[in-house]
């Protein structure tokens, strides 16, 4: 029994304010003694153990993350690669810029744009002097392109990746038309700069006149002096090698076609007048065998 004659109060005990939970967000600490009879009593700690399951969707895409990556490196290569050989191209260096689009041909034939690489490889041969041989690339390159945008009836888009094609394809057939008119092949001239017309014409700016080709005899005068050695189609194809102050593809492709159907008509006379001369000879060869039978 207590000294002063009286029991202690019976009932719960009293809330301790510490025992309140920790803020929502709030890191937890140690509590002292409690937080450590708490760890003791939960054991050793049991280091996690990471489910396969959540593993497999990483797995699964790791393939295409490296072919991803794969062809990231590919297409940085090969831009890096164009770049250089495009330099040595506008510092002249044909050679150079040759041999490195025709390591891009061989590791691009069979991608999604290996018209790129006959493209660059054609158009440097024709610079090159290899007519025939970028006639040939240029060809296969406009059967690779993606075909342009109609803008109307026999025209199109002007700014297309198929009229940078057909623009440097018609200037090599044009340049074959006039090493042909030069050693008065006027037959083969006139059939190669038909074709050329035919294939630059739909790249014509919208503006041009559906007339072109019937136009004036002045500018028939003027083209006359190229035809013998091609001096104008060299001309062009120099000033593509440049690299600067090219002009508008609408324009140029304005240009070759009243340039090639003044030299078509002009082969046609050629051709007109070298069939009339031959029927005069023969005619005279025939009075000269009546003058000797009558003598």
């Amino acid at each position: 029994m207590p000294s002063n004659g009286q029991f202690p109060p019976v009932g719960p005990p009293s809330a301790d304010p510490d025992d309140v939970l920790v803020p929502f967000g709030a890191p937890e600490a140690d509590k002292g003694d409690s937080s450590s009879k708490a760890k003791a009593a939960r054991g050793p700690a049991v280091k996690p153990r990471r489910s396969r399951k959540a593993l497999r969707p990483l797995l699964w895409s790791l393939p295409f993350v490296l072919i991803g990556l794969a062809a990231s490196t590919y297409l940085i290569g090969l831009t890096l690669w164009s770049r250089a050989s495009l330099g040595h191209w506008t510092d002249s260096d044909y050679t150079s810029a040759q041999a490195g689009y025709e390591g891009q041909k061989t590791l691009t034939k069979s991608g999604v744009e290996s018209w790129v690489a006959n493209y660059n490889l054609g158009t440097t041969m024709l610079r090159e002097g290899d007519t025939e041989g970028g006639i040939d690339l240029l060809r296969t390159a406009k059967e690779q392109v993606p075909t342009a945008t109609e803008i109307e009836p026999g025209r199109i888009e002007t700014y297309s990746y198929e009229c940078q094609v057909r623009i440097n394809l018609a200037l090599g057939i044009e340049i074959q038309g006039d090493a042909k008119a030069a050693s008065d092949d006027w037959s083969g001239a006139a059939t190669a700069y038909s074709e050329a017309k035919d294939i630059v014409s739909p790249c014509q700016s919208p503006s041009s006149s559906q007339n072109q080709s019937g136009g004036g005899g002045d500018q028939s005068d003027q083209q006359s002096g190229g035809q013998g050695g091609g001096g104008q189609s060299d001309q062009q194809s120099g000033g593509q090698g440049g690299g600067g102050g090219q002009q508008d593809p609408g324009e140029q492709a304005d240009d070759s076609t009243d340039r090639l159907g003044d030299k078509e008509q002009q082969a046609k006379d050629k051709q007109d007048q070298g069939g009339q001369g031959q029927d005069q000879q023969d005619k005279g060869g025939q009075g000269q065998d009546q003058q000797d039978k009558g003598g």
